[in-house]
């Protein structure tokens, strides 16, 4: 396999049209995702979730409000700006 013991396979999975990075190809369990909506507010959400837990109007109160869900989980927020090495659809973790 070729790789350090720290080295993490990261694959994608599509949901609600907006992919997710995934850990050996299983959604990371204590993770979060903050996304844009259409709106101009912020949803925060679980791995394989339907529905938002919460909602904020900025991306800072839904990143406060994602670590008051889940303390020791990674928080994952979507760009909201397209840059020449990636759209919408990548993820940063704060």
């Amino acid at each position: 396999m070729g790789g350090s013991p720290a080295e993490v396979n990261l694959v994608r999975v599509v949901f609600l049209g907006v992919s997710y990075p995934q850990e050996g190809g299983y959604m990371a369990k204590n993770a979060v995702f903050i996304e844009r909506r259409e709106q101009g507010d912020y949803a925060v959400r679980k791995p394989g979730s339907e529905r938002a837990s919460a909602v904020r109007p900025t991306q800072a109160k839904a990143i406060e409000r994602a670590r008051e869900i889940n303390p020791d989980a990674a928080v994952h927020v979507e760009r909201v700006r397209d840059t020449s090495v990636g759209g919408r659809d990548k993820w940063r973790k704060v």
